[in-house]
């Protein structure tokens, strides 16, 4: 029961503090593992600069790419 229980807090303690996204690097899509700042549900992320040669400038996003609530 004690080997069960840690196991699930160690369970919960990753999917609350690891996060992931998907890179595209020489048309390869790569998924990189990052540790969060700060605990949230959300383990799926978006990086608006993971991609090979797709910058974009930030203030030519809308509200909704930059996460900012209106």
């Amino acid at each position: 029961m004690k080997k069960l229980s840690i196991a699930a807090i160690l369970v919960v303690a990753t999917m609350l503090y690891v996060g992931y996204y998907n890179a595209v690097e020489d048309g390869d899509i790569e998924t990189i593992v990052f540790i969060k700042k700060h605990p949230t549900i959300q383990m799926r992320f978006y990086n608006i600069h993971a991609n090979d040669g797709e910058i974009r400038k930030v203030e030519r996003l809308t509200a909704e790419e930059r996460g900012v609530d209106c």
